[in-house]
């Protein structure tokens, strides 16, 4: 179980000032991984897999690389130049050291990202684990933003956009043409917004076999999804629950405590709860 108390009272210890419109100067982090439910005691996919395989290291190398995005709002891009900042890094290392050993530890291969709400800081903490991870050259990790409504994975990259997400996942495109590499061992699954398609439409059923598709392709050490909130409407938890294990991001000045029980109660007998980060930012912007 998740202590709440802990949390009502750390995060009672925090004051936030309102948002600032000059990130450069009010910008202020901090991360906190708490928490933790044992994992599923087996995984359907061995962790490390020969990466021998000829398929796979063809499948991988073959893949385009990333295009930086030229649209990206000059307030969000202030404040990406602050996550590259050195004491940034080193958080978002540590977090991800602390992922590494959990999954190790427990035979985990594919791991959510979700928060309670939009606004609380998901796909930034998404982002900066996708460039620590493209930082490591013995690893390989399909980063996927799975949030079909809004994704925003892509303005914390600064990296363009590919096709509907619903397309890749649904099994409509294929996944070589779709993922870009970014750097050596990282690939991301990024997407545009429909208009005219329902993304609750995607079952849990679209999205295991899709998964499996990916590890069959690309044999990665680890996949990273990017989910819709889990208190916005049941797509984020029926994708939380094809999930090895789900990592909770909460707000420090906008997650309330019931939040958190609200999530642990959904995700109880449908995912694994890893753990939680407490992600406390000023100068934040309106994504997610």
């Amino acid at each position: 179980m998740v202590n709440t108390r802990q949390l009502e009272k750390l995060m009672g210890r925090i004051e936030l000032s309102e948002p600032d419109h000059a990130p450069v100067k009010a910008a202020r982090y901090s991360l906190a991984l708490s928490g933790r439910h044992g994992g599923r005691p087996d995984s359907s996919v061995p962790l490390a897999l020969s990466r021998s395989e000829a398929s796979a290291e063809s499948n991988w190398i073959a893949l385009t690389p990333a295009e930086p995005a030229d649209d990206i709002p000059s307030r969000l891009k202030d404040l990406n130049q602050l996550a590259q900042s050195a004491s940034m890094r080193a958080r978002f290392d540590v977090l991800r050291g602390q992922l590494m050993q959990r999954f190790g530890d427990q035979k985990l291969t594919c791991i959510g990202l979700a928060a309670p709400h939009r606004g609380a800081g998901a796909s930034f903490t998404m982002a900066g684990l996708v460039g620590s991870f493209a930082r490591r050259k013995d690893l390989r990790v399909v980063a996927l933003d799975l949030d079909p409504i809004a994704p925003s994975l892509h303005m914390f990259l600064e990296v363009e956009q590919s096709r509907p997400i619903t397309e890749l996942v649904a099994g409509y495109s294929e996944p070589q043409s779709h993922l870009r590499r970014l750097g050596e061992g990282v690939a991301l699954g990024l997407g545009q917004v429909r208009a005219d398609e329902d993304a609750t439409a995607l079952s849990p059923q679209h999205l295991r076999l899709f998964l499996d598709e990916i590890r069959k392709l690309l044999m990665p050490d680890l996949i990273l999804c990017d989910l819709p909130p889990l208190l916005e409407g049941d797509l984020g938890m029926s994708m939380a629950s094809q999930m090895d294990a789900t990592l909770l991001i909460v707000d420090s000045g906008e997650t309330a405590a019931e939040h958190v029980r609200a999530c642990e109660v959904l995700m109880s007998g449908q995912t694994s709860f890893l753990g939680l980060v407490l992600n406390h930012f000023r100068g934040r912007s309106s994504a997610s």
